[in-house]
């Protein structure tokens, strides 16, 4: 769980890069940058990735994160991507993350997909603090998130992503508060 999800650029953020489950077939990954194709490569032969709506690869400072088939690819798979995402990054400790860009992405609503991303990081994030009994688990607390993206409308998708996000998980926490 982190403290604070924000956008923006960090130092030292790891790299992102999404994938479909039609890259496992290919011989060649042009659309990814050169500098990241062989860690791409490493994490697609994986044991056990495939490609599939929220699978999660690394390799190097490289993460590959599956959004399942292209054709089928919407806003709610997105989601239940970025909720898995969020899992793996607070899972490894990871406090800054930055999507890089592939080339083969111009057909795609890539905004509204960021933003979808963001919003189910944000979501996953959510529990109700200050009711815990004597038995709760005690959870570790990250000081924040930190999520970028290399294209300046990404950057603005993901800032508007979570911010859909907090209002929902205020929303949230005003439903379950007692009485």
């Amino acid at each position: 769980m982190y403290r604070k999800i924000t956008t923006g650029k960090a130092k030292t953020a790891e790299r992102i890069i999404i994938t479909f489950e039609d890259d496992l077939d290919r011989k060649r990954h042009n659309a990814i940058a050169t500098r990241d194709r062989d860690a791409f490569r490493r994490c697609l032969e994986a044991p056990g990735f495939r490609g599939e709506v929220g699978d999660v690869a690394v390799a190097d400072d490289l993460i590959v994160l599956g959004l399942g088939a292209r054709e089928s690819i919407g806003t709610d798979a997105v989601r239940r991507a970025g909720a898995k995402l969020h899992a793996f990054l607070d899972r490894a400790g990871i406090t800054a993350v930055v999507f890089t860009q592939r080339s083969d992405c111009d057909g795609l609503a890539v905004d509204s997909l960021s933003e979808a991303l963001a919003e189910g990081i944000a979501l996953a994030n959510w529990r109700l603090e200050g009711y815990d009994g004597t038995h709760a688990k005690e959870l570790t607390v990250h000081p924040r998130l930190r999520i970028g993206s290399a294209r300046p409308k990404g950057n603005a998708a993901l800032k508007e992503g979570l911010q859909l996000a907090e209002a929902i998980n205020l929303a949230r926490m005003v439903g379950e508060t007692p009485p």
